[in-house]
């Protein structure tokens, strides 16, 4: 599970401070494997969230991934935790601000209000992301 985790966790840098969208999405589907592989459907649907934020971050639909977190969802009868339930809602708000063309509100298929607040000051600092309506 431990390298799963850490793939997940190097996926997202990739995503957000990098934007190595080919190097994230390599990680995301080892990390994927290994998740499934285990049953572990909390964090696979946390993988799963971040392939939809790497969908959206190369200007396709999340909708496809949105459809398979319903089908997890339903298969196993999971109950998620807080914090994945976050990845999952920030996912759908993205889409919707995706479908809505209010690309100016994403950055690297994210919400800028939903990038975790060190991530997101560590953006603005290296010049990555403006302070202005960042909510810094």
């Amino acid at each position: 599970m431990f390298q799963g985790t850490l793939l997940f966790s190097q996926a997202i840098i990739d995503r957000l401070i990098l934007a190595r969208y080919s190097d994230a999405e390599d990680k995301l589907q080892l990390a994927y494997l290994i998740m499934t592989e285990m049953r572990n459907w909390m964090y696979l649907t946390n993988i799963i969230c971040e392939k939809g934020y790497l969908e959206i971050a190369r200007r396709h639909s999340a909708h496809p991934i949105l459809t398979e977190i319903e089908q997890i969802s339903a298969q196993t009868g999971i109950t998620y935790d807080e914090e994945t339930q976050q990845h999952i809602d920030g996912l759908k708000k993205a889409q919707k601000t995706f479908e809505k063309r209010e690309y100016h509100q994403l950055f690297r298929g994210q919400l800028t209000e939903d990038i975790p607040p060190p991530i997101r000051h560590w953006l603005v600092e290296n010049k990555k992301l403006s302070a202005i309506d960042r909510n810094v």
